[in-house]
């Protein structure tokens, strides 16, 4: 897992963004309980959360679920019900969809944003979370490693 720190404040105007979101937004699987808990986690700086992307078939998709500090077992064996998660559908053109990597990104922006909303909606301002991905080549081409 590589661990991407982002340090910095960033502000932007309510209306546009919220226009400008569209799929970004992900369809969320969560409990009032499953989101005050990430918030606790966020205050706690112990919030984690693991996201992958997928491509087929020339469409790309993403995945994110956030895990909790105390989570032990392998998620592929685990009733996702009991965390909170979401996924999207990534756009874009046929030709833009020639690898994983648009996936794996996506994944990323997803839960980020999504992060952003629950932070807004919990008028959490200060905190820390872990972003996770297994695809190192999608970090690679984004960052210029």
């Amino acid at each position: 897992m590589i661990n991407i720190t982002s340090i910095g404040a960033y502000e932007h105007e309510e209306e546009i963004i919220h226009d400008c979101l569209g799929w970004i937004l992900p369809e969320v699987n969560a409990t009032e309980d499953l989101e005050q808990a990430f918030v606790t986690d966020l205050h706690n700086q112990t919030a984690e959360m693991l996201s992958d992307g997928s491509y087929a078939k020339g469409r790309s998709s993403a995945a994110f679920v956030m895990v909790r500090p105390t989570t032990t077992t392998t998620l592929a064996k685990t009733d996702l019900r009991s965390y909170l998660h979401g996924e999207t559908t990534i756009p874009g053109n046929k030709k833009d969809h020639n690898s994983c990597y648009r996936g794996e990104l996506g994944g990323i922006l997803v839960g980020v944003v999504y992060t952003n909303e629950l932070c807004k909606k919990h008028h959490v301002t200060t905190g820390k979370c872990i972003f996770g991905c297994d695809n190192t080549g999608a970090l690679s081409a984004i960052f210029g490693w």
